[in-house]
């Protein structure tokens, strides 16, 4: 899973116009693995996907530092990313 979580820079900046999670869910796949195996699963992230729904219902992307979150969904492995748009 691949999450998005916004600087604490670009919240300052969105204020209180419209709400933002603390992180939200960008890519996934799903994959089933017998025990010990292991696999490779690439995540091709694009800057419309980074965009956040405003308060008007249209999409708009944020400049700034965005922190891309990997996991396996267990809450213990993630891996964050920091990328600038």
């Amino acid at each position: 899973m691949a999450f998005d979580s916004l600087s604490p820079a670009i919240r300052t900046t969105i204020g209180k116009t419209h709400p933002v999670p603390r992180k939200r869910l960008v890519d996934f796949e799903r994959v089933t693995l017998t025990a010990g195996a292991s696999t490779e699963i690439n995540f091709a992230l694009t800057a419309e996907m980074l965009m956040l729904i405003t308060a008007d219902g249209s999409s708009k992307s944020y400049a700034g530092v965005h922190e891309i979150i990997f996991s396996r969904g267990n809450g213990n492995d993630q891996v964050p990313v920091a990328v600038t748009v």
